[in-house]
């Protein structure tokens, strides 16, 4: 009697698995954070437009809570409000409990007047490249973007949102230095702030604008330096960036990201992993 032959299932190697498995637990992770973004910015919306249909001063929402299961660990996800100078600020706070942290960032989004928010997605790969490195990271929304008090201030308001931020880093986790980060508008401020702050230890510079933005203030900076630039961004022109690179005090680091514009459009991971890499590196330096 002639039977039918069976097929051999074919199992990944052991090395191809992990990939994948790794590969799907990043895509989760990414999708599960963008989803509580998404969900906070929902119920700021909504608190805005009930304050304006039937309620009279301010909005002061209570700490939100989430938390985010991930391969490094727990991660604790706070939303919340910080005091600044021209009223609160709207503020997202993620971080380990369970890990020992050495260093705190603080991550600013580009420009109020464009769109810019702290849910930026360029913004958004910061924070996770400086939580995956167990920094407790903060972003939020400078002076009225979002739920934020305030107006824009062309950025001399912005700054004291900056330092606000630092204030309040400095209240939850005392002691610990700071890496102050921005993209396009919020590296230009940031950095400023973070340049004469003695409290910031480390700056990271993403998508630097340099028409009408002047960075002679980093000059003579000491602190560990990173630039992370598209070979052609629209507003930061590459032989630009590198004269500013070229002027700033060791020690000191630039990215090129091959062929991407001003927003990273296709090369996110890659601005991730440029940044993680960095954090790494200075943060065994840190007291």
């Amino acid at each position: 009697m002639q039977t039918e032959p069976r097929e051999t299932p074919i199992s990944p190697s052991p090395p191809i698995h992990a990939a994948f498995s790794g590969a799907i637990q990043q895509a989760s992770e990414t999708i599960a954070r963008a989803c509580l973004d998404r969900y906070f910015t929902l119920i700021d919306a909504e608190a805005k437009r009930r304050l304006a249909a039937n309620r009279r001063g301010p909005i002061r929402p209570h700490v939100r809570r989430a938390h985010l299961i991930t391969r490094g660990g727990f991660t604790k996800i706070e939303r919340l409000t910080i005091p600044g100078p021209a009223g609160e600020l709207e503020a997202l706070l993620e971080f380990d409990p369970g890990r020992e942290a050495r260093m705190t960032a603080v991550v600013c989004h580009p420009h109020p007047q464009f769109g810019g928010t702290m849910h930026n997605k360029v913004v958004f790969r910061a924070a996770r490249a400086a939580r995956d490195a167990g920094l407790p990271t903060l972003r939020f929304n400078f002076r009225g973007v979002g739920a934020s008090h305030g107006a824009y201030d062309k950025g001399i308001g912005e700054r004291d949102d900056v330092r606000a931020a630092l204030d309040f880093l400095g209240a939850r986790f005392p002691a610990l230095p700071v890496c102050v980060m921005g993209f396009s508008f919020g590296a230009w401020v940031s950095l400023h702030v973070g340049a004469e702050d003695a409290r910031v230890a480390a700056l990271a510079g993403l998508g630097l604008p340099t028409i009408d933005s002047d960075y002679s203030y980093l000059r003579g900076v000491t602190k560990p330096k990173l630039i992370v630039q598209g070979t052609r961004d629209q507003y930061g022109h590459r032989e630009d960036v590198q004269a500013v690179f070229e002027s700033l005090s060791e020690p000191k680091r630039i990215h090129w990201v091959e062929g991407a514009e001003h927003f990273f459009h296709g090369r996110l991971e890659e601005v991730r992993d440029a940044i993680h890499d960095f954090l790494l590196e200075i943060i065994p330096r840190c007291p």
